[in-house]
């Protein structure tokens, strides 16, 4: 399998930054291998609403993904300057950052004190200093960061008064202190937000950069002083497309909050939680030479959370439902990914032995996947606290399970139970009906924060609206070019029809039956 198409197949249905997916009709799949497992196509379906694929390839061509907004909005800081040099202020070490399920480290490292906002710098610089040269700055042995060798030009013209104040600031605790006054972190994160906040984001890596090496270099390889400073590090690698240096940030953060949390404290949770979306983001936008991998990280780090969740609060705990419902998702683009080496179309007896040999995370997807959805719904009809909706969209979830995996009739059944929960209980039931069965929707469903916002002054400007409907099994059928700017060839609209029909969709519902919904539209933006 080409690579292009490898990286096609794996969007889900609200990745913003994705594209329609390259065509072809969902195969009749023994249960271990989901509708359109090649080829799953992108759709958000809206009754009467037009929906906008995010910018992609031209059908037939490799996507190349545009980033327009970082993954994980970092700790935001002030950046007013001081008057004179204070000592720095702290951040707060339970901050909710990433974390990476790969490091085994010993909890060998007391924890260290929280710390507070290091941005937090005071008014105006009294005294300027002429910033001549960068002090050069000594890398320690032990980091293993790659990129962070290379001094930070702070004497770079700067483009506004914010800008130069911190330089004037920078230069002035130097000359007092030395390269590595500890007070001097604070200048430089704050520089490096007046750069990200002016788009300079190379400029703003390089004193992001020394900033942290001053706070190791004053406060430990290990000390979560250093989070914030790595988690603006990580958003200025994401706006220039460095995907390996994002990862490389993410892995020091977890190295950090390992060393002083340990294995299995629930301060890891939100972190967890974090690195399980980046590794997804990562596959889904295919920003790595490595899927695979990424899939499994991130099914390691929901495993992860639920074992946390499980060793520190009750059965019942909703957190631990919603943890089930991360990995069933992560579960499903396993039992989508097609290795190189297995053909993608037919089903043959050759395919199946190709697929047997795989190893059981893959084989065994489907009933990972789908027992982890049974037990999310046995939680939340346990759990005293849950809404009606909440009860109600989990058993949806269940049937989505099975729609994707072509067990139509299956997840028609399990639809009807989550319709008849949605009618039981002290809530509102048609609006929580609507909420769950209104209109059809697109599978998989993905969380928010496993998409990204798409810039549309970035966004291509060809596109194709398609008008369609949806089945009561949940197919998409009469597709209609309502508009094609410009006029698209004969062969793209096939294409994109073809990515509609291999979509699933949970059907909408009227009076407990699934029900036919016409009137669809599809907005799908491309690079002529």
């Amino acid at each position: 399998m080409k690579r292009s198409c490898d990286s096609l197949q794996r969007f889900g249905s609200r990745v913003l930054l994705g594209c329609c997916l390259l065509g072809g009709s969902a195969s009749s799949a023994a249960e271990d291998v989901p509708a359109a497992a090649t080829e799953h196509a992108t759709v958000d379906a809206v009754q009467d609403v037009s929906v906008e694929a995010a910018p992609g390839t031209t059908p037939g061509v490799a996507r190349e993904a545009a980033i327009d907004a970082p993954a994980q909005p970092p700790v935001e800081a002030a950046a007013p300057m001081p008057a004179e040099a204070a000592a720095p202020a702290t951040v707060d070490a339970a901050q909710e950052v990433p974390l990476d399920a790969t490091g085994q480290n010993s909890n060998d490292a007391a924890p260290q004190a929280p710390l507070e906002a290091a941005a937090q710098t005071p008014a105006q610089a009294t005294q300027k200093t002429p910033t001549a040269a960068a002090p050069e700055t000594v890398i320690d042995a032990a980091q293993d960061v790659a990129g962070e060798d290379a001094q930070p030009d702070t004497a770079a013209e700067p483009a506004n008064p914010i800008e130069q104040r911190y330089l004037d600031a920078v230069s002035t605790v130097e000359s007092a202190g030395g390269a590595y006054d500890p007070a001097l972190s604070q200048y430089l994160l704050g520089l490096g937000i007046a750069y990200q906040n002016d788009g300079k984001h190379a400029e703003a890596a390089e004193v992001l950069n020394r900033a942290a090496h001053v706070t190791r270099v004053n406060e430990g390889l290990y000390s979560t002083a250093d989070l914030p400073i790595l988690e603006l590090l990580i958003e200025s690698y994401a706006a220039l497309g460095e995907w390996e240096e994002v990862g490389n940030r993410y892995h020091q953060m977890f190295q950090i909050h390992h060393r002083n949390y340990g294995n299995n404290d629930p301060r890891l949770l939100p972190m967890l939680d974090k690195l399980s979306a980046w590794h997804m983001r990562a596959y889904l936008q295919d920003l790595g030479e490595q899927p695979l991998n990424h899939l499994i990280t991130a099914r390691n780090l929901n495993d992860s959370s639920t074992t946390i969740m499980r060793a520190n609060y009750p059965a019942n705990d909703p957190r631990i439902a919603d943890s089930l419902r991360q990995r069933a998702l992560a579960d499903y683009y396993l039992a989508s990914y097609r290795p190189p080496d297995i053909p993608e179309t037919g089903f043959d007896t050759a395919d199946d032995a190709a697929f047997t040999r795989q190893p059981s995370y893959l084989i065994n997807s489907f009933s990972d996947g789908r027992d982890a959805l049974s037990s999310a719904v046995e939680i939340r009809r346990q759990d005293p606290d849950s809404t009606t909706l909440q009860r109600s969209q989990a058993v949806a979830e269940l049937g989505d399970w099975h729609q994707l995996f072509n067990r139509t009739q299956t997840a028609l059944d399990t639809y009807r139970e989550a319709y008849a929960e949605g009618m039981q209980g002290g809530d509102d039931p048609a609006s929580v009906i609507d909420q769950v069965f209104g209109k059809p929707q697109a599978l998989p469903l993905l969380p928010q924060d496993y998409t990204l916002p798409v810039n549309p002054a970035t966004r291509p400007q060809a596109y194709i609206l398609l008008s369609f409907a949806v089945n009561e099994k949940g197919q998409a059928d009469d597709f209609q070019v309502l508009e094609s700017v410009p006029a698209a060839a004969d062969k793209s609209v096939t294409k994109l029809q073809r990515q509609l029909r291999a979509t699933r969709f949970r059907p909408r519902f009227a009076d407990g039956e699934p029900a036919a919904t016409s009137g669809l539209t599809y907005r799908y933006f491309y690079q002529p």
